[in-house]
């Protein structure tokens, strides 16, 4: 079975509300709502593709903060997504979608009223029992 490690931000503004993108129209589960991030290219560090993504998909400069947790998620047959989840410390610069169809910044308990992607639901349900 093949194991795709992607990475993803967990970003929490000061009034509690966190970052979630809607995929865009064309990419797989477009539509769904997702704690952004994306797959490690050769040689990088799973810190260092969380900062290269959120440049390229949002335009901002993110200083990766500890590790939180790890979600798996059957994709397809022989194949499993591995989402590794860390909270971001600080970010330089104001979002922009330039990848994603929209941007939100959702209170916790509205996590789970979006249409999360299958991977970051667990991440979602954690983050809730935490702030419990």
């Amino acid at each position: 079975m093949k194991i795709i490690t992607v990475v993803a931000a967990i970003w929490q503004r000061a009034d509690g509300r966190f970052f979630l993108a809607q995929r865009a129209t064309g990419q797989s589960f477009a539509g769904q709502w997702e704690f952004p991030g994306g797959k490690l290219e050769a040689q990088e560090t799973e810190p260092q593709a969380l900062a290269r993504e959120m440049e390229e998909e949002f335009g901002v400069q993110a200083q990766i903060g500890p590790f939180f947790m790890e979600s798996l998620h059957p994709y397809k047959p022989q194949k499993t997504i591995r989402l590794r989840a860390y909270w971001i410390k600080s970010v330089q610069g104001v979002p922009q979608a330039l990848e994603h169809a929209q941007l939100a910044w959702v209170l916790p308990q509205e996590l789970l009223n979006y249409s999360l992607s299958q991977a970051d639901i667990p991440i979602a349900k954690a983050l809730l029992e935490q702030l419990d």
